[in-house]
């Protein structure tokens, strides 16, 4: 059986646990279709992008991939400052230069636990 890759801007995957809306998933060593918010900044090409709603447990969720044409939308550690880097930190938040992986350029200023929009670098799809 052939597969056939479809480039797309969201997918539903199977999500581990409760997460805010905006918290930036990576893919679980469970398997390709199972996705955790980021718990290490060092996630590299296990990155998957921002869910785009909250999910209260375990179960079917539509995440925002960083591959996708457009902006991203994540969930702020501390105050980022429009143009900064923004970098993934723990607990599915991002945050400004910090030693995580770069994810992109800062489209705004926000205070922490607040929405920020960004535009993603370019970032390998394992969808």
């Amino acid at each position: 059986m052939t597969q056939t890759r479809t480039d797309a801007s969201e997918i539903t995957v199977n999500v581990a646990g409760a997460h805010e809306k905006n918290s930036l998933m990576r893919w679980s060593s469970a398997g390709q279709n199972y996705v955790v918010a980021t718990a290490a900044t060092n996630i590299g090409k296990d990155i998957t992008g921002h869910l785009t709603q909250a999910t209260q447990g375990a179960g079917k969720a539509t995440i925002r991939l960083l591959t996708a044409t457009g902006t991203a939308t994540g969930l702020a550690e501390g105050v980022i400052s429009e143009g900064a880097i923004v970098t993934a930190a723990a607990a599915g938040k991002v945050e400004s230069a910090g030693a995580g992986i770069q994810l992109g350029v800062a489209l705004e200023t926000v205070a922490d636990d607040e929405s920020i929009e960004y535009r993603p670098f370019l970032l390998p799809n394992r969808a």
